[in-house]
């Protein structure tokens, strides 16, 4: 067993004049000034974390250190493969269980790791689209900021919250990542209403670090699937980026997407997913650890071999929701465009060759163009 540190502590005030009085744990006569016999305390401990005196059948050990349940579980947790203890920092978080470093399953396989991933319990599937007419599962990551003044906050409901280092935030203001669950139609819709509803209710804003991103569903997709996606996105790229302000144009964590058409096609004409794979990494390696540099593109492939999605990195951050809807729409019509036009070559040739304001039309319609066209103008004419 690792060397730990005992410790013991205070004896109980007893009111009459005896010498000694029971150990506290076997009964077995004791002097006054201790609490337990020394055979007992042997099997005590004090916790790494908070100095509690913990019993053995209540420790866990990491780094010959002894800890009791809370504080163990507050920075450390147990191998899903070996079942050993680690620094939670030092391990690797697969499929909903964490890994150390002789366990964690292969870090380039990113086909074999498609294989195992699910979409969370926690989706929320909605029986009406009367509001929001999207049928895949989405998941949205709004990085914002609320006062610091404030003494304790009630979440929105359909949301958790975790730190962000990325986001830089204001005097006075404390940041945060909003994490919706995944859902679909008018309970998306609903849960994009309880965020903002909850932003104005604790006086939350962004600032120019904050960013919205989007994620969708693409376990049920194969490979020239997501081949025909990135066809219409690259095709779309410029009009999506220039209704973006100058700092996402030109930021590092949302870059132009690094397939060209040939390899699209290419991984269309086969269906192949290491074709896909092999040209998505091609500049980093491939890799479904979570912070792999080839997932700051505009259209996130990464996000497909470490969450099962396709993700859009492009919006600035915001609590608007009439923004967050539209830009939800917008993405949701380049993937079901995609979907279509996968099930013949000759029309994603044909798409190909297109104008972008007869593709603008076949993807997004009306409505949309006329609210990517406005946003298009006020940066523009206004900049940031």
């Amino acid at each position: 067993m690792p060397s730990l540190t005992q410790v013991q502590t205070e004896p109980p005030l007893l009111s009459n004049h005896s010498e000694t009085h029971p150990c506290g744990d076997c009964g077995e006569d004791i002097s006054l000034d201790v609490c337990r016999c020394d055979t007992c305390q042997e099997d005590y401990f004090e916790c790494a974390g908070c100095s509690e005196e913990i019993h053995i059948d209540d420790t866990s050990y990491v780094n010959d250190e002894s800890y009791c349940q809370d504080c163990f579980y507050e920075y450390h947790d147990y191998c899903y493969g070996c079942g050993d203890a680690h620094d939670r920092d030092d391990m690797y978080y697969r499929n909903e269980e964490y890994y150390c470093d002789s366990c964690v399953p292969s870090q380039d396989d990113c086909v074999d790791r498609l294989s195992y991933l699910s979409v969370p319990s926690s989706a929320r599937s909605s029986s009406t689209f009367n509001y929001l007419d999207v049928k895949r599962y989405v998941g949205i990551e709004a990085e914002c900021q609320y006062p610091s003044d404030v003494s304790s906050i009630d979440y929105p409901s359909g949301w958790t919250h975790c730190y962000d280092g990325s986001i830089n935030a204001d005097e006075g203001y404390s940041s945060t990542e909003m994490v919706s669950k995944p859902a679909d139609g008018d309970n998306l819709y609903d849960i994009v209403n309880s965020l903002c509803d909850w932003a104005y209710r604790y006086e939350a804003r962004v600032n120019r670090s904050c960013g919205l991103h989007i994620h969708f569903n693409s376990l049920d997709l194969n490979a020239r699937q997501i081949a025909s996606i990135g066809i219409v996105y690259k095709i779309l790229e410029d009009t999506i980026y220039n209704m973006m302000p100058p700092s996402r144009k030109k930021a590092n964590w949302c870059k132009r997407f690094p397939i060209s058409y040939t390899g699209l096609r290419d991984v269309a004409k086969y269906n192949c997913e290491q074709t896909l794979v092999d040209y998505y990494y091609s500049d980093y390696g491939a890799s479904t650890e979570k912070y792999n540099d080839s997932r700051y593109h505009g259209l996130n492939l990464h996000a497909r071999y470490y969450h099962g999605t396709i993700e859009f990195r492009h919006h600035s951050g915001t609590l608007n929701k009439e923004k967050i809807i539209n830009w939800i729409k917008i993405c949701n019509a380049i993937i079901e465009a995609g979907i279509r036009l996968s099930s013949s070559d000759s029309r994603l040739e044909k798409l190909h060759h297109k104008s972008t304001n007869v593709v603008r039309r076949y993807v997004l319609g009306t409505e949309l163009i006329k609210y990517v066209n406005k946003r298009t103008a006020k940066f523009r004419t206004e900049g940031e």
